[in-house]
């Protein structure tokens, strides 16, 4: 059975009997127009979320949430035996709830899900201490600020904060239920979530450790010497991934620039550290190792 396509907010309103026009006319007040923008731009939206992306900011993760997940409830008045159109409030209850999705992007940081920043020369990081917009959000927090303030416009941090699409995903996976072994997504699912328990062992362990190989390995490593200097007559990718996490914090740390090749490590020194670690390593698996770790195309 084809899944069910997302309805938008503006569908569910008309769906449940709210007049369009309201919202319409409440473009041209100043403290209802961001919203009812907002919601009659839906179709944009959608085509927005389909979209590949990096980072979005706050208030773009926000106005999916609300366009693709919010209820109608905030836009009608209910008494015991009926629902009637709240024509005069429904923006209240409409401000309230796009401030909740927004929100609901931070209150998992302490769970993994990161925030950064845009420098001014277009770069993202990670948001720190310090940070005006970051720490404002934190004071807010601390305060119960964060589920209590409504906003008839975005405010600044909205748009200052960001997420990052890999941190995002990541989180996701780690945090999300696993899907019907009928869903199609099943065999990814799977594979993803036992690439996160290869990847953590990895950098947990100070010693190589046999692990389960997964269905498509990089790259197949065997014949290593651990740091003990005694020769492992089986290892798996637990080491590999060891060895390049570790080139990638020695050679492509915080001096590395992708757009200065002269910050670029040449690859035979990378080549023999490799070897001086684990002197028994074949070279097709140093130039692999070498290879997984490289955060750059050299060939461009």
């Amino acid at each position: 059975m084809a899944e069910k396509e997302k309805t938008t907010i503006l569908e569910r309103l008309a769906e449940d009997g709210f007049p369009i026009e309201v919202i319409t006319e409440a473009i041209d007040r100043r403290y209802t127009k961001y919203i009812a923008e907002l919601i009659l731009s839906s179709e944009k939206i959608v085509a927005r979320a389909g979209l590949p992306w990096e980072y979005k900011t706050l208030q773009e993760m926000g106005e999916e949430d609300f366009v693709f997940h919010s209820s109608t409830f905030w836009a009608f008045t209910y008494d015991s035996s009926s629902k009637k159109p709240n024509v005069d409030g429904w923006h209240k209850g409409a401000v309230k709830e796009i401030a909740d999705c927004v929100w609901r992007n931070l209150i998992y940081e302490e769970d993994g899900l990161q925030l950064y920043l845009k420098n001014p020369d277009g770069i993202y990081r990670q948001a720190q201490a310090g940070d005006n917009s970051y720490d404002f959000v934190h004071q807010l927090a601390a305060d119960d600020g964060l589920d209590t303030l409504t906003y008839y416009a975005p405010p600044t941090w909205w748009t200052d904060l960001y997420i990052g699409h890999a941190n995002y995903e990541a989180y996701d996976l780690v945090f999300s239920s696993c899907p019907s072994t009928n869903d199609p997504r099943y065999p990814w699912f799977k594979k993803e979530k036992a690439a996160i328990v290869h990847r953590e062992t990895a950098i947990r362990c100070s010693m190589p450790v046999e692990s389960t190989p997964m269905r498509e390995p990089l790259v197949t490593v065997s014949n290593m010497v651990p740091e003990s200097g005694k020769p492992a007559e089986r290892v798996g990718n637990g080491l590999l991934m060891t060895l390049a996490l570790e080139v990638q914090k020695r050679f492509w740390g915080d001096n590395f620039n992708p757009d200065d090749r002269t910050t670029w490590t040449p690859q035979d020194v990378i080549w023999e550290w490799i070897q001086e670690r684990q002197p028994v390593i074949s070279d097709a698996n140093v130039k692999a190792i070498e290879k997984v770790a490289c955060p750059v195309e050299r060939k461009k």
